[in-house]
Order: structure tokens, then C-alpha cells, then sequence
């Protein structure tokens, strides 16, 4: 009988439906119902859905603190039978997450209290669960289901609870932002001040919770797992913290970060007074993890802590409660100064120069400055005007709403000297679509060409360019919902073959590109008829494109199995004199990036010797949305590819080998295809004098390099976001080589290699 009550149960659980009604508030016009469900371990004292009125409450989608009641006489009892413990026992508000999805919200839980009879009965809230449970579109608060993941760690004893007359539950919800991507293991950091009782990892499991998001989480260290005998306390503490691991670079992927709501210590099951006002939170160590520092001796909490350090003691067990909010992501955002002269001199293209770089947060006043000894002046020679001068704040369109941002207090400093300008010329905006807000001052290839706010030909400074400026309006948002990169290449033939490329930029941007390069992949001849994708190519002091010595050894990908591809017999003298690595090093394929096939086990040989590579240089390039493409090295990159193991320079060889799988078939032994290059012969690209006569000048906004995927050119005016520039005509080609040779006939670095210690 009872497997048939708890069939008929199930059935009535999945499928039931719920109505609204409010009770603590007056009730508007989107707001949803709450009601408690709830059945003994007997069945009895039941209640499934909205219908009655007392057990119901009113929740509006802002949010607020909330109570429902459930009358035991309603649901069958009399006065003197108490219920038997919980079986199901949920807060369920209807339709309220379908509701919050359309913006992409949801809620966050805390304050939870239940009261039995009238009498506090003790939740631990970090076990529960709450969301779309049941994917019904209700948002559920589960504080116990026999049948939910609530069972294997309920946050109380389900036999325990008990009440005659009256089971209340009272709630506060916040609306935050509903993430996808937040799983992160929390662990207790401790040691005491006799550097006992240690634990610095999330390897011990009892003191480990996992953080998914907004909610109250629990982590215990148990005195006798990390030495304790039960009996000796602990000597105070020298370092206590909670760390998320990874948890900082989670929410940043959600456009997201964490906030600490609460905060409460327990030693022995005593609670320990804390001033949560003087805990620091944040990716202090700035390796991903989001901590709670508590106190540090070595940390910012040595200096004002929230108790005295030598106060804490425990023989058992120490506890953590902590409650975390996700707000949106108002991290900083870098501003740099972008600026060349009309010689292409003094040019700074990026923010990897920190000393023309400033910090933007929010509305303020800011300043960027760029040293000219820093980017190729002597400190006596003046820059001779202006060609490119921009603040560019990376990444803040993407984060932030722009639309009403207004610029003010605008100043331009030249040597110190104030420059007259006309501020209402300036523009502002996403001009380039690349998610930073950039402030235009001038740009020959830009909107303030046609009517500038200055004369470009007069701007003149030999040692410091400073701009300084005032932002007001900018509203941090939620990021849209993610969309899944889509392969546009088509679907693979898992019974087809596909080709791998070895791919790589020297410090002096001697080349091969990836095979689908607009401008220098396979199959792209020049207006000479040189593909430069079958060769080495360099460039000459004239900046003429020339082969350079060297071969390619490609593999034809047929099946799942082991590859290599290289490049052999290279003379690359003269290209490490400023920088002793490459700028990229890549694997280029042609096999559609569908998720279908895998490439792994990846691994680097320069000279013949093994080179070390770190975690990122095994994962595709998340760029690369076409094809299957991965970076060994990149100098430009964010995700840890920057500097790799250690190699010689110049190379005479390298080669890369990887393990694909995905095919239906796996690979026959069969040894590589070998390209041999064509022969060697000087193939200069038509002259600058040729390319002035094209007709459309360059988009000329940053510096001549790859921006990391692999398809690095030498136009002076490209964009860093061009990687695969669909202009099909010589012309783009012309005007970009009459560009570059511009800048390395003045002998301007576009780049300021500098090597991190």
C-alpha cells in the first residue's frame, strides 16, 4: 500500500498545478503565488498546490521577505496528533521563474526560518536547494524532497520535525541574475598560529561545499582530519579563509561577481563574533578563486581584522556560514592611449604599455599619458602631428550600457601645455563594434577626419602626450544571454579527410597564417602569383614580402590517430634581436568546428627538444569559430599563452603533434604529405608608390600584428578584430603593404616586446 501511495504521490508531484493568491501584501498585477507544500512520512498533513488560501502568500518578482502557514486542522489534523517528520517539504512559487527568465533573473534565497507549533526548528539553509526543480517554470525553495537531491544532504533530520497545530516558513528573496556556468568547489583555509590544524586545499572533502551561484553554503574543518586529537584547541588563527575555487573567473564569463551578504563563524558549534564589515573578498591572489579572507597574517586583514587573531580556538570543529549574492560585474576596465604620429612614430597601439594606461570604474575623472622615450622618441625630437589619437577603454561597451554616457572635462596636454580644441568634434561611442568605448580625437581613417576639433598637423610634443577626461552615466548591465558559437564551414564527414597546418609569426612578423587567412591562406595568390601560404615568407628592408628558407611538412587528417606537422630547414637570423620568442605558434586546420572531433594531447618540439606547455595551449581556440585551430603560443593572448617553456632562438625547426579523434574510422600508417615550397626567388609585393594610387584608404586603427587567431598581417592600419578580413581584391593587400612600409622605412616598433619575469 505504501509503494502505491508513493507512486501515486510521484504522479501527483509532477504533474500537478498551481494557483495564486496573496496574503502578506496587497497583491499587483505580476505578482506570483507561494504556497507550502507539504506530507508527513505518513502521508498525512498534505498540502499539493495553491488552493489553500492560508497556506498561500503573494510574491512580487522585486523581491522581499515572505511568510506561508499551513494550518494543520486544514490538512486533516486535529489538534493532538503530531505530523510524523517530513517527507516533502517545499516552498513553491508559481510561474515565478518563467516569469524572470525573460530577463535573464532569478532568485536568491536567505533568511530562512521554519517554525514548528511556534518554535524555532533548526535548517541548515546552505543544503538547500532552490530554482526551477522541476523544470515547470516555478521557482521552488526545497527544504526537503524524499525525492529531490535534497535527500542525499538534507539541510535537518526528516524524522525530526514535528507539529500539532501550525508549520510556518518564513523567506526573504532578492532577484539576481540566473547564471549558467557557476559550479565551484568552496574549501575552509585554516591554520592555526602554530601552524597546526592546516588545511590549504579543496582536497579534504568534509571541508568542501560546491557554490553555484547566489545562496547561504556551509564549509566545517574537523579538528581530528587535519591533526587535532578532540581535545587540544586550536592556538588562534593565522590564516582563515573560504576560497572559491575559480569561482572570481566564473562569474566573470557571466559578466557576473560575487558579493558577500553574510557572515558567521562557529567554533565548536559556539558562534564566534566576527566583523564581517572587515572581511576581504575578491580574486585577491588573482589566480581565478574568489576569497573570503577572514584574517590573513599575510594578507590586507592583518592590518584592521574583524576579531582579535588570537581569540579563536577550537577543539572540533570550526564552521563557516557564508551567504553570496551575484550582482553585475563592475570590474575595472582598462583605458589606454592610442597614438601616431604622421610619420607612423611614437605609436602606441595597445594597453600592454602600463605606463599609458589608467584604470576605469564607474563615473569619474581619469587620465592616460603616453611617454615618448617609451614608444620611440628621444625626448627632443617632437612627434610630428597626429595621424591616430584615441583613449580606448577596453572592453566597457560590453559590460556596461553606453548609450547615455556623457564625456566632459576634456583636456589635452602636450609636454605639459594645454592644446585648444574644439570638444563638441570629438566622437564617442563603440566606434569599431569591438565592445570598448573609445574616445575619438582624431582619425585620419576614423569620423573626425572630415571635421576635426583640432589641426592633426599641429599637435607637437617630445616627451609626454596627456589626456584627461571626465565619464559620467555609464550603467553596468547583465550581459545577454550567451549564444553558442556556430561552425559556418559546414558539417564534418566523420568518413572524410581533412588537412593540419603548423602555423607561426616571428618578433620581425615573418609569417605563415592559418589555412583560412583572407589574405595570406591557402590557395591565395598575389598579384604576382605567389601563394605565401606554401612558404616562409619575411620581408626585405623595402617591406617587400620575400621567401624566406623552409619547408612545411602538413598532415592529411584521415581518421582518428596521431599527427605531426612541422616546419623544417628555417633561417630566421635577425628575428629575435628585440624578443627571444615567438609571437604565435599555432595548429591551423580545415576540419569544421562542430564539437564532433577532438583534438588532444598536443605537444611542442623546437630543435628537437620538448617544449613545456601550459593547460590553455590543449584547448581549441574559442575564436576560431569556422575551424579547429589551437594556440601554442600567443603574445597577445589573456588565457595564460603568453610565455611558454623555454626554447631556442632562432629555430631551425619545430613541429607540433596532436591526437585526433571524432572520425568513424581510424587512421591507416601512413606516413605525412610533404609541401615542399616553391623555389626560391624574391617576390616583392607591389611598391608603395603603386599602392597610393588605390583609391580606399586603410581602416588604420591599430598596430600591424596578429590578434592572436593566427592571422597576423603586416597592414599598419589594421584593427586588432579583423582576423579573417573578407576583402577578396588586391587592393586591401596594396594599401596595407604601402602602410607597413611606411612604418618600418621610419624604423617604429609597433610593439614594445618586453619579455615578463
Amino acid at each position: 500500500m505504501k509503494k502505491m501511495l508513493k507512486k501515486v504521490f510521484a504522479f501527483v508531484l509532477a504533474f500537478a498545478l498551481f494557483a495564486s493568491l496573496g496574503v502578506v501584501r496587497e497583491a499587483k498585477a505580476d505578482d506570483h503565488t507561494a504556497f507550502l507544500m507539504f506530507s508527513d512520512r505518513n502521508w498525512a498533513f498534505g498540502n499539493w498546490d495553491a488552493n489553500l488560501a492560508s497556506a498561500t502568500t503573494s510574491v512580487s518578482l522585486d523581491g522581499g521577505t515572505y511568510k506561508v502557514t499551513l494550518n494543520a486542522a486544514e490538512v486533516g489534523g486535529d489538534g493532538n496528533t503530531a505530523a510524523a517528520g517530513a517527507m516533502v517539504f517545499c516552498v513553491d512559487i508559481v510561474g515565478a521563474q518563467a516569469a524572470l527568465d525573460a530577463t535573464g533573473e532569478t532568485f536568491s534565497l536567505t533568511g530562512l526560518k521554519v517554525l514548528a507549533d511556534g518554535q524555532e526548528f533548526a535548517i541548515d539553509q546552505s543544503k538547500v536547494v532552490t530554482g526551477d526543480i522541476e523544470g515547470n517554470g516555478n521557482f521552488r525553495i526545497e527544504i526537503y524532497n524524499e525525492y529531490g537531491s535534497t535527500v542525499n544532504d538534507p539541510a535537518f533530520e526528516a524524522t525530526s520535525l514535528s507539529f500539532k497545530n501550525t508549520l510556518e516558513v518564513e523567506f526573504s528573496l532578492a532577484k539576481t541574475v540566473k547564471l549558467s556556468k557557476t559550479a565551484s568547489t568552496a574549501f575552509l583555509m585554516f591554520s592555526d598560529r602554530n601552524w597546526a590544524f592546516g588545511n590549504w586545499d579543496a582536497n579534504l572533502e568534509s571541508a568542501t561545499t560546491v557554490v553555484d551561484g547566489a545562496g547561504t553554503y556551509k564549509v566545517v574543518l574537523n579538528a581530528t582530519e587535519v591533526g587535532g586529537d578532540g581535545t587540544t584547541p586550536a592556538a588562534g588563527a593565522m590564516v582563515f579563509c573560504v576560497d572559491v575555487v575559480g569561482g572570481s573567473n566564473a562569474m566573470k564569463e557571466e559578466g557576473m561577481k560575487y558579493e558577500l551578504k553574510g557572515l558567521k563563524v562557529l567554533a565548536d558549534g559556539k558562534e564566534f563574533p566576527v566583523d564581517v564589515t572587515k572581511v576581504v573578498t575578491g580574486d585577491i591572489e588573482d589566480n581565478g578563486n574568489f576569497r573570503i579572507e577572514i584574517y590573513n597574517e599575510y594578507g590586507a586583514s592583518v592590518n584592521d581584522p574583524g576579531f582579535v587573531a588570537t581569540d579563536l580556538s577550537f577543539a572540533n570543529t570550526l564552521e563557516v556560514e557564508f551567504t553570496l549574492d551575484v550582482v553585475v560585474n563592475s570590474e575595472p576596465s582598462t583605458a589606454f592611449l592610442m597614438f601616431t604620429d604622421r610619420n607612423w612614430a611614437f605609436g602606441n597601439w595597445d594597453a600592454e604599455l602600463k605606463s599609458a594606461t589608467t584604470t576605469v570604474q564607474g563615473d569619474g575623472k581619469y587620465s592616460v599619458t603616453l611617454n615618448a622615450e617609451e614608444v620611440g622618441g628621444d625626448g627632443t625630437t617632437p612627434a610630428s602631428g597626429a595621424m591616430v589619437f584615441c583613449v580606448d577603454i577596453v572592453g566597457l561597451a560590453k559590460i556596461a550600457d553606453i548609450e547615455n554616457v556623457k564625456l566632459s572635462d576634456l583636456k589635452i596636454l602636450a609636454d605639459g601645455n594645454e592644446v585648444q580644441f574644439d570638444a563638441s568634434k570629438v566622437a564617442l561611442g563603440d566606434i569599431e563594434e569591438n565592445g570598448n568605448l573609445r574616445i575619438e580625437l582624431y582619425n585620419e581613417y576614423g569620423k573626425t577626419v572630415s571635421d576635426p576639433g583640432f589641426d592633426p598637423t599641429k599637435l607637437a610634443f617630445a616627451k609626454t602626450l596627456t589626456v584627461e577626461f571626465a565619464l559620467s552615466g555609464i550603467v553596468y548591465k547583465a550581459p545577454e544571454p550567451a549564444e553558442p558559437a556556430t561552425s559556418s564551414a559546414g558539417p564534418v564527414d566523420l568518413d572524410g579527410t581533412y588537412n593540419a597546418y603548423i602555423g607561426f609569426q616571428t618578433p620581425t612578423y615573418s609569417f605563415r597564417n592559418a589555412f583560412d587567412d583572407a589574405s595570406y591562406g591557402r590557395g591565395i595568390l598575389s598579384a604576382d602569383g605567389v601563394e605565401y601560404f606554401m612558404q616562409v615568407t619575411g620581408w626585405d628592408a623595402d617591406n617587400n614580402a620575400i621567401k624566406r628558407e623552409g619547408t612545411f611538412v602538413d598532415a592529411v587528417i584521415a581518421g582518428n590517430g596521431t599527427y605531426t606537422v612541422k616546419a623544417e630547414g628555417l633561417d630566421l637570423k635577425g628575428d629575435f634581436d628585440s624578443q627571444d620568442y615567438m609571437n604565435l605558434i599555432f595548429l591551423s586546420t580545415d576540419i569544421p568546428n562542430t564539437g564532433e572531433v577532438t583534438i588532444s594531447n598536443i605537444s611542442l618540439k623546437v630543435d628537437g627538444k620538448s617544449v613545456e606547455l601550459p593547460d590553455a595551449a590543449q584547448e581549441l581556440n574559442a575564436e576560431s569559430v569556422d575551424y579547429m585551430n589551437v594556440q601554442l603560443q600567443s603574445k597577445w593572448s589573456k588565457t595564460g599563452l603568453a610565455e611558454i617553456g623555454a626554447y631556442h632562438v632562432p629555430m631551425t625547426s619545430m613541429e607540433i603533434t596532436f591526437t585526433v579523434s571524432g572520425f568513424n574510422y581510424d587512421k591507416a600508417a601512413e606516413a605525412p604529405t610533404v609541401t615542399e615550397a616553391p623555389a626560391a626567388t624574391s617576390t616583392p609585393i607591389p611598391t608603395a608608390t603603386e599602392a597610393t594610387k588605390a583609391t580606399e584608404a586603410p581602416k588604420a586603427t591599430e598596430a600591424p600584428a596578429d590578434n592572436g587567431n593566427g592571422t597576423g598581417t603586416q597592414s599598419a592600419a589594421e584593427t586588432d578584430n579583423n582576423n579573417v578580413n573578407e576583402q577578396k581584391s588586391n587592393t586591401g593587400l596594396i594599401i596595407g603593404i604601402c602602410a607597413a612600409a611606411v612604418i618600418l622605412a621610419g624604423g617604429i616598433a609597433f610593439f614594445f616586446l618586453r619579455k615578463k619575469k
